[in-house]
């Protein structure tokens, strides 16, 4: 008889899906104002995100983006429609089982890496852990940071690094928890255009190995195109979206 194993984020080894998906949004609207002062960040969206999917949203500024990534993350809710997590529907979750849910099951990844100056990149990591009372142990850390390319940099303040390894301690800090989706908001909004793309060829890496569900937000369309599925928001509604037949992503430098 052949033994499957489950992975966090729904995945076995017989290549099925054992949970439900990560995301299902129905006809979810964000609305501000009404009347003449109505204004619809995010309009009638219907969005399924599946287990280890990495999906790119591009648009312009005032498209949506950040509307709908404070909507995944659980930071807001909808005016009207529906959004489960998880297989869980948001709109009858209480503020401390929103808090549970991204404190357990979501990653964040901002534009500014928010790291703490006095700690070191191990620290930094650590710190977050400690939020969370989980203890991962200082070799599980090690072993992180080298998923990400920072073996060897450890023990290195935020200012003795460069902005592509400070976003890489930002990406380890939100994986620290087994998160089984991340949400990265502009992760590349701050660095050049080669390590813009390390950083996505890493998401895209940590993707594919670790069946790591992983939504990116961006403005950049060249970038947004490097992803397996790329969605596209344009006043508040998606405008289309596409899968892309991609080489397998390169291994972690």
């Amino acid at each position: 008889m052949k033994t499957t194993y489950t992975t966090r984020n729904g995945h076995r080894t017989d290549g099925t899906h054992t949970e439900p998906f990560v995301y299902q949004l129905d006809r979810v609207s964000k609305i501000y104002g009404s009347g003449n002062y109505r204004v619809a960040a995010i309009e009638d969206i219907d969005l399924a995100i599946r287990p280890g999917e990495f999906v790119t949203v591009v648009g312009a500024s005032g498209s949506g983006k950040t509307t709908l990534l404070q909507l995944l993350g659980a930071l807001d809710r909808p005016t009207s429609g529906s959004i489960a997590c998880l297989g869980r529907g948001l709109a009858n979750m209480s503020e401390r089982e929103l808090t549970l849910l991204r404190r357990r099951h979501i990653g964040f990844v901002f534009q500014q890496f928010n790291l703490i100056p006095t700690l070191t990149a191990h620290q930094n990591v650590e710190a977050k852990l400690a939020v969370t009372g989980r203890d991962m142990g200082g070799d599980r850390l090690r072993e992180l940071l080298a998923a990400v390319g920072l073996e060897g940099r450890a023990n290195h303040l935020p200012s003795q690094l460069s902005g592509g390894e400070q976003q890489r301690v930002a990406i380890a800090r939100a994986l620290s928890t087994n998160p089984s989706v991340l949400l990265a908001d502009e992760p590349t909004g701050n660095l050049d255009t080669t390590t813009g793309h390390e950083i996505l060829q890493l998401l895209r890496t940590l993707s594919s190995e670790y069946s790591q569900t992983v939504i990116l937000i961006t403005h950049d369309r060249e970038l947004a195109a490097a992803a397996p599925r790329t969605i596209e928001l344009r006043d508040g509604r998606i405008a289309w979206w596409r899968e892309h037949h991609l080489a397998p992503p390169a291994p972690v430098a």
